[in-house]
């Protein structure tokens, strides 16, 4: 009798197991799938999302630059990187600063862009992602830092010591650019777009000095440095991209 309960509670985990290793496995296509059909996407349409979407975000006051990896690829390629899957925008913001993101959400809402996910550190918003066509951008805020001379930008990921609750948990790593007071039009592609004024301080600041010779083993979130034993769970606010 023992030994029957002992092998059907193994059954049972085996079976479960078994199950998670598959719905695993699929969750892993949808992932690659979702990234294969976002990076035609942004091929098509990033650089005409991210003209449209400064546009909208200058007509309200603020001031976009092209951040990360859109950012890279705008003084290294004058174009988008080959294989990005999204558009990357930054604007500078205060910690805490609540009423700045809903004003940016506002106004992006009303020019046709759903918010998706909104990311944050101790209460800070840090971070938003938006649908566009096929695609996601997102809206990433570098927090002045106390000392004034520092730009702070937060990295919600997935590391494998990390313990995680909820599929939406994510630890944080985080990078410290140089400040910028002013941008510049640089031509990607076909558009005029803002970038900060020592674009090319912020791009060794994330990517190091030897950015301009392309890495295809770049791994995002290189060079930021972990938060140590913190996990935030970041909003969904619809499902999609």
């Amino acid at each position: 009798m023992l030994f029957e309960l002992k092998r059907c509670s193994y059954l049972r985990i085996k079976k479960i197991v078994n199950r998670y290793s598959v719905l695993k496995k699929m969750n892993t296509i949808r992932r690659r799938i979702r990234g294969s059909k976002g990076r035609k996407a942004v091929e098509q349409n990033g650089l005409k999302t991210a003209s449209a979407v400064v546009s909208i975000m200058e007509n309200s006051g603020f001031e976009p630059v092209l951040s990360f990896g859109t950012l890279l690829g705008a003084v290294r390629e004058h174009d988008l990187i080959h294989g990005d899957n999204d558009i990357d925008l930054g604007i500078i913001v205060d910690y805490n600063d609540d009423e700045t993101w809903r004003k940016v959400r506002s106004v992006l809402e009303e020019g046709g862009y759903q918010l998706l996910r909104q990311y944050s550190y101790s209460g800070s918003i840090t971070e938003q992602a938006y649908g566009a066509d096929g695609f996601s951008f997102d809206v990433w805020g570098f927090l002045r830092e106390p000392d004034g001379r520092h730009l702070r930008s937060f990295y919600h990921c997935r590391i494998d010591e990390g313990v995680y609750h909820s599929d939406r948990d994510r630890s944080i790593k985080y990078i410290d650019m140089p400040v910028f007071e002013n941008r510049r039009y640089t031509k990607v592609g076909e558009y005029q777009l803002p970038v900060p004024i020592n674009a090319e301080q912020m791009v060794a600041a994330v990517y190091g000095d030897d950015w301009q010779t392309p890495n295809p083993n770049f791994v995002a979130g290189t060079g930021f440095t972990l938060v140590e034993g913190v996990v935030e769970t970041y909003q969904e606010f619809m499902s999609g991209h």
